[in-house]
C-alpha cells in the first residue's frame, strides 16, 4: 500500500510541476494553433515499403490516400500546427525517432 501511495505522490508532483508550463505554453498559441493541437495525422513510418498490407487496410478503412509521408507530415505542422502523429507501417523505433525528429 505505501508504494501506491508513493506512486501517486509522484504522480501528483510530476503534474503539479509541469501544469504551469503546460498552461503558459497554450497561452500563448494562437485560436488557430490551438485547434490545430486537437488533431492528429497518421503516416509511414517506412515511405520505401509501399506494399505494407497494414499500411493499406489501415488507409483503405479511412478512405484515405496513400500521398501519407514525411513531407506530408512537415507541410501539416507547419500549416496547421497538427497536435501528434500516428505512425503506420512497420519500422524500428530509430526510424520513427528519426522521421519526428525531422518533421
Amino acid at each position: 500500500m505505501m508504494k501506491n501511495k508513493k506512486q501517486l505522490i509522484c504522480i501528483l508532483f510530476t503534474y503539479t510541476l509541469h501544469a504551469g508550463w503546460a498552461e503558459e505554453t497554450i497561452s500563448k498559441l494562437s485560436q488557430r494553433e490551438k485547434i490545430g493541437q486537437l488533431f492528429f495525422i497518421a503516416v509511414r513510418s517506412n515511405p520505401d515499403n509501399t506494399n505494407d498490407s497494414l499500411f493499406k487496410n489501415i488507409f483503405t478503412a479511412f478512405n484515405l490516400t496513400e500521398k501519407y509521408d514525411h513531407e506530408y507530415a512537415s507541410h501539416m505542422i507547419k500549416k496547421f500546427h497538427i497536435g501528434g502523429i500516428l505512425y503506420i507501417c512497420r519500422g524500428t523505433p530509430e526510424a520513427q525517432l528519426r522521421l519526428t525528429n525531422e518533421s
